[in-house]
C-alpha cells in the first residue's frame, strides 16, 4: 500500500464530510425558498440523526488509516472522526445552514468518551443525534457500535459519547438560540433526562472545580500526606521501581497548525486537536506504565479557546493519578506566540488508559497536586457510572 494510496483514503474521508456538509446546504435552501424569517420550533430528535459505517474489514485501503503498529485500532483517529460528527448532528438540528440567520456552531466541550466495552479494528458505525437542548446549546449523543465479523448483521455498542456543542452569532455576537427539542418516543425521554443530569452534573464539576473553589477538608488531608510521602521518597531516592514524580512523567510534542486542519469557520478543527492529544497522552501512559496502555476514556474536556490557522501548539502530557490498573492523563494545549514566547492555553484534555502498571505518581508542588485532586475526581466519577455514561 503506498503512501499515495493511504493519503487517497485520508481525502476520500474529508470529501465524504465535506459532500455530507453540501447536502445539508442544499437542503436548507429547498427549506427556506418560501420563508422570510427563521423560526425556532420543536424539533424530534430522529430529525438530527446521523449514521456513519466505516467497512475497516471489508475496506483494506480505510483499514489502513485506522490501523495502529500492533494491529490495533488507532483511538485518536475515532476522537476525530466523532468530533466532526457531532458538528454535523448540531448543524442538522439547529438547521445552521439557513441564510435566514448567522450562526456558528462549535465544540464547547467533549463531555465524556467511555467504553462499554473494548473496540477492535472490525466494522464499526457511529449512531449519533441531538438528545437534549438549551438556550443556545446542544447535547449530541453518539454511540460507537461495532459488529465481530463481516458476515454479523447486528450492531453491539462499545462506547458512547456525549458532546456540547453551541451555536453563536457571528454578526451580532453572542449565543444563538436554537430549536427546542420534541420528545416523540420513550427512548427520547429518558435520553433527554439523562442530559438533564448530565447539565446538572456539568455545573456542579464547574462550580466545584479547583480553580475556583478550594479542596475539600478531606482532599487537604490527603495532600498533606502526599506531601509527607514525597519527603519520605526523596530521603529514600534508591528505590524508585513503584513511584514516578508527576514531573518525570511529562511528554510534549509542537505542531504548526496547517491550513489542512481548519474548520468551516477557518479555525483549527478540534477533532484534529484531540487526535493529536490522544496520541501524545497515549505515549505519556506507555512510557509511565511500561506497557502499551489501552484506551478506556475520554473526561472532562474543555475547548477553551479556538485556535488560529498558522499557529504553533504545544500539547503538554502529564501523569496526574494511577489507580490500580488506570492511569489518567492530562494533555494541555497551549498556543505559543513565536515573537513574545507568551502561551496560551486553547484546550484541556483528560485521557484514562488500562495498563499494567504498579507504580503510582507523586506530585511534588502545589500546582502538581491540584492536578493530582483533579484527576482523582475524574476516576471517582466514573466509579458512579459502570459500562458507561447512563448511569450518572
Amino acid at each position: 500500500m503506498s503512501e499515495n494510496d493511504i493519503n487517497g483514503t485520508r481525502f476520500d474521508r474529508r470529501a465524504n464530510m465535506q459532500r455530507r456538509f453540501l447536502e445539508l446546504v442544499s437542503h436548507q435552501k429547498e427549506q427556506d425558498k418560501d420563508k422570510t424569517s427563521f423560526e425556532i420550533r420543536p424539533r424530534a430528535p430522529s430529525e438530527s440523526r446521523v449514521v456513519i459505517d466505516l467497512p475497516l474489514l471489508q475496506d483494506e485501503r480505510l483499514r489502513d488509516v485506522y490501523i495502529t503498529s500492533t494491529k490495533g485500532l488507532r483511538i485518536g483517529r475515532v476522537l476525530e472522526d466523532l468530533d466532526a460528527m457531532a458538528g454535523e448532528i448540531s448543524y442538522k438540528h439547529a438547521e445552521g445552514f439557513s441564510a435566514l440567520r448567522s450562526v456558528a456552531i462549535v465544540t464547547a466541550t467533549c463531555d465524556r468518551i467511555e467504553l462499554v466495552k473494548p473496540i477492535s479494528l472490525v466494522d464499526l458505525r457511529f449512531d449519533g443525534w441531538v438528545t437534549w437542548v438549551g438556550n443556545s446549546s446542544m447535547e449530541v449523543r453518539i454511540e460507537v457500535q461495532q459488529k465481530k465479523s463481516i458476515e454479523a448483521t447486528e450492531f453491539d455498542v462499545c462506547a458512547v459519547a456525549y458532546f456540547v456543542m453551541v451555536a453563536r452569532d457571528y454578526k451580532k455576537g453572542g449565543s444563538a438560540p436554537v430549536h427546542t427539542l420534541n420528545i416523540v418516543t420513550e427512548q427520547d425521554g429518558k435520553l433527554y433526562e439523562q442530559g438533564q443530569k448530565n447539565q446538572a452534573r456539568r455545573k456542579s464539576s464547574a462550580e466545584k472545580a479547583l480553580i475556583r473553589t478550594p479542596p475539600s477538608e478531606g482532599e487537604l488531608q490527603l495532600v498533606h500526606q502526599i506531601f509527607i510521602n514525597a519527603q519520605s521518597l526523596k530521603m529514600n531516592s534508591s528505590d524508585s521501581s513503584d513511584h514516578k514524580f508527576m514531573n518525570q512523567s511529562c511528554m510534549c510534542s509542537t505542531k504548526v497548525m496547517h491550513p489542512q486542519q481548519k474548520n468551516l469557520h477557518n479555525k483549527i478543527f478540534g477533532g484534529y486537536l484531540m487526535r493529536e492529544a490522544c496520541d501524545i497522552a497515549w505515549s505519556a501512559a506507555y512510557v509511565f506504565g511500561q506497557h502499551e496502555p489501552e484506551f478506556m476514556s475520554l473526561d472532562d474536556n474543555h475547548f477553551i479557546k479556538p485556535v488560529d490557522v498558522g499557529t504553533i501548539v504545544n500539547f503538554n502530557a502529564k501523569v496526574v493519578f494511577v489507580h490500580d490498573d488506570i492511569i489518567t492523563v492530562r494533555v494541555e494545549a497551549q498556543v505559543i506566540d513565536p515573537k513574545s514566547s507568551k502561551r496560551q492555553t486553547t484546550n484541556v484534555f483528560h485521557f484514562g488508559f488500562k495498563t499494567a502498571t504498579s507504580k503510582k505518581v507523586i506530585p511534588e508542588t502545589y500546582e502538581e497536586a491540584m492536578l493530582y485532586i483533579e484527576g482523582k475526581r475524574i476516576y471517582e466519577k466514573k466509579l458512579h457510572s459502570p459500562n458507561g455514561l447512563d448511569k450518572q
